[in-house]
């Protein structure tokens, strides 16, 4: 099954107006009651304090992690 999975992404940077209220819509509308509910999940690496960012940056830099490195501001 990995073999068939598909993961799609977009930058909205070059995009216009228009198409950014477009589809941050349709990811507010598609995408946001599945996270809501737990039927998808965002994969979160490592949570760090913010006071740990170099270490962050490092992990993401050094490719070691698989998911999100996460900065907490507490």
């Amino acid at each position: 099954m990995a073999k068939r999975l598909r993961i799609n992404g977009t930058l909205l940077r070059g995009r216009s107006y228009e198409e950014k209220v477009e589809a941050t819509g349709a990811f507010e509308r598609d995408v946001m009651p599945l996270l809501a509910r737990g039927a998808i999940r965002v994969p979160i690496d490592k949570a760090l304090r913010l006071e740990q960012a170099a270490e962050a940056h490092a992990r993401i830099a050094s490719n070691e992690n698989f998911g999100k490195v996460v900065l907490e501001c507490r």
